[in-house]
């Protein structure tokens, strides 16, 4: 399959992400307000429902690009760290995953932050 070292391989698969969890969000949503459209007659949805298939591509966007940046991004920084560790101090394998742990938080952190 996709590797890390492939370009645009991991965008691509963050993509595939996106535009099945877009399918799967709005398709539900869309869903629970048929149900409740249907159940409550005099309910009035605020906004319309959203088209399925762009707002799974918008997702698959968002997915591809951003989340494949900081995914690159944070790919390199952890491996310039693990050649600097493991030269100057030759550490093991779990020292190296431990030490980029706080790098990947963040990551998340900021990713969530960003939508």
């Amino acid at each position: 399959m996709f590797t890390q070292h492939a370009p645009g391989g991991q965008g691509l698969v963050f993509a595939v992400v996106g535009f099945a969890a877009g399918i799967v969000g709005t398709a539900t949503s869309n869903g629970l307000l048929a149900v409740r459209q249907a159940l409550d007659k005099n309910f009035e949805s605020q906004n319309e429902a959203p088209n399925v298939l762009l707002n799974a591509g918008t997702w698959a966007t968002h997915m591809g690009i951003s989340s494949n940046i900081r995914y690159q991004i944070l790919n390199g920084i952890d491996m310039v760290r693990a050649l600097d560790l493991a030269i100057k101090r030759r550490v093991k394998n779990r020292m190296l995953r431990a030490d980029s742990l706080p790098h990947r938080c963040y990551s998340d952190v900021s990713g969530i932050i960003e939508r």
